[in-house]
């Protein structure tokens, strides 16, 4: 599932942590076609807080959003079509 590129991401800035995974080598080596992206519009990686409820609602598998926060994971983002 996509997670939707909107200018709603929260205000928060990008952690220290965040910007240790924006050097991921995997990441430059799989790039992906034009218009998604693996960062929000704000540059942070991964799923975020916001999208936790989204996470949870796409699965079976029972999780809070704390453990969600504790799991590693990659988001794609998508910036829609520019027809």
């Amino acid at each position: 599932y996509r997670l939707p590129s909107t200018g709603t991401d929260n205000d928060n800035p990008t952690s220290d942590k965040d910007k240790d995974r924006d050097e991921a080598p995997e990441r430059r080596r799989h790039p992906l076609p034009p218009g998604y992206r693996f960062h929000d519009r704000r540059g942070r990686y991964g799923v975020q807080p916001q999208h936790h409820a989204l996470v949870s609602s796409r699965t079976h598998i029972p999780r809070s959003s704390e453990t969600l926060a504790r799991m590693p994971g990659v988001a794609v983002y998508y910036d829609g079509d520019d027809k």
